[in-house]
Order: structure tokens, then sequence, then C-alpha cells
């Protein structure tokens, strides 16, 4: 990828390099990608780079944290809006996380368990978090407007979704299971998490609502 850049007068070289390194590690991985390659990419020196972030870690800690932040601004948006049908917000809600994770690589997400396994820890507690909280807004605003079937538990149905999620994006776990059985299931990370959406919200939806949210583009 190119990157276009003036006079280091009027750059905003932090931003380049959490760019840069975004699309680096999303693309190749976290452990592949050296500080020489992000530098030459946009005609910077090492010493530059240092000026922003005192090592790699720390550019792979920014990145993961504006992760977090946009996916949290980006659904409390949608779930606040009131012009929204409740179809509409659900198929806004997986498209705004699809987007944001769309372009993580399934190296990507394996480098971050095994080379920065704080910065891991911590986004599964921020992915349980978040999904305790807005889905199961989610959930509840579709059972009070009679959208989600009634015998739906809801904190069950939270936790299937967080398991399954962080198991399907497990390497270490998914490598303990058979090859032939692991084979077929989703390859990126984008197309899992979509499939486990699906799976959900077939379960819960009422048939009604189903209808109306696969007629939504």
């Amino acid at each position: 990828m190119k990157y276009n850049f003036g006079t280091m007068d009027n750059r905003d070289v932090k931003r380049e390099i959490f760019e840069c390194g975004r699309d680096m590690f999303y693309r190749n991985g976290y452990n592949k990608v050296k500080l020489d390659e992000i530098a030459k990419s946009l005609a910077i020196s090492k010493k530059t780079f240092y000026n922003y972030y005192p090592n790699k870690l720390e550019l792979l800690k920014d990145i993961v944290s504006r992760i977090k932040e946009d996916l949290f601004h980006d659904i409390e948006a949608i779930l606040n809006d009131n012009t929204l049908s409740f179809s509409e917000k659900l198929k806004r809600n997986l498209s705004a996380i699809t987007f944001r994770i769309s372009d993580i690589s399934t190296k990507f997400a394996e480098d971050l368990q095994h080379y920065a396994p704080e910065i891991y820890q911590d986004w599964l507690s921020y992915k349980a978090e978040a999904s305790m909280h807005h889905l199961t807004e989610l959930i509840q605003e579709g059972k009070r407007a009679g959208f989600v079937r009634q015998d739906v538990n809801i904190q069950t149905t939270v936790l299937i979704f967080i398991c399954t999620l962080d198991s399907m994006l497990d390497p270490v776990f998914l490598n303990k299971l058979p090859s032939e059985f692991t084979r077929p299931l989703p390859p990126s990370p984008v197309e899992k998490f979509n499939a486990i959406m699906k799976v959900v919200y077939e379960g819960i939806l009422t048939d009604e609502v189903k209808k109306t949210y696969h007629k939504i583009q």
C-alpha cells in the first residue's frame, strides 16, 4: 500500500505510523512486520518512529484500543437511534462490526494471542463486556417489542455467543480438534463472526422479524 505525504512540517506522522502499522499488522500479522518496514513505507527514520511510539508493542496497543473505541461508539449510536426499526438495528449492528474487523487476518488474530498475551486477554475481556452490554440491551428491546421469542433466555444466548466466538477465534483450541472437523469452518475472523450471528439471530427472532430482517440490504 502506498501512503501519500508531504514535508515533515505538514505531516501528521503519528497518524501515518498508526495507519501504516495497522494495515501491515492486519494483512501480515504482528510478528512478521518489522519497524524498518513501517519506517521505510513512510519514508521516515526509526528514530522518528520512536518519537511517537517506544516500540512496536505500544503501537499494537494503540491499534487494538482504537478498534475497541470505534466499535463501542458505532454500536452505541445504532442502539440509541430511535429512528431505526428493530430489524434495521440488527442489520446495522452486524454491518458495523463487520466493517471494523473485515481487514483483520487470521494471522493477526493468532499473533495477538501468541506475541501479545496481555493485549489478547484485554481484548477477550472487552468482547465479553461489550457483548453482555450491547447484545443484552438489543435482545431486551426485541423481547419488549415482541420481535424476539419470549422463551429465549437472554443470559444464555449472550453466553453462547461469547463462548462460541472466543472458541472459533482461538487457534490453540481449534488445533486440538480433528482437521476434518475444522476444515469446513469459515476461514477469516469476520466470516466466523457472521456465521455465529446468523445462528444467534435465526434462533431468537420471531418468524415475522426474520422475514423483515432478510429483506433489509
